[in-house]
């Protein structure tokens, strides 16, 4: 799991989106998040005091298996991007923001 330790303490609850913004490596990684982040793509996501998780149906035949830490800021996905967080990730924390992720 990559961990980022230079944000401020999380709050309790879903992200403001632009906290989600501000952990984008690049641009270029929002803009590729936007049309991930639509529930239609995803499946088995919940969250909890600790975490979001899902898979995301992305070009290849699995779906990418994403976790996010959003007490100590930390992603894991099963997708091959050296980026992180990864857009599958950011789209799942924009989710949780817009409140499209259920507890459970």
């Amino acid at each position: 799991m990559t961990v980022v330790n230079d944000l401020a303490a999380p709050r309790p609850g879903p992200w403001p989106i632009e906290q989600v913004q501000a952990l984008a490596p690049t641009p270029a990684s929002l803009i590729a998040a936007q049309p991930v982040a639509d529930l239609a793509r995803w499946t088995n996501t919940g969250c909890d005091g600790d975490g979001l998780w899902g898979r995301c149906r992305g070009g290849g035949g699995e779906p990418y298996d994403c976790v996010v830490d959003h007490v100590r800021v930390a992603f894991r996905c099963s997708c091959p991007s050296r980026r992180h967080p990864c857009k599958h990730a950011l789209a799942l924390l924009l989710l949780w923001a817009r409140g499209l992720v259920a507890e459970g």
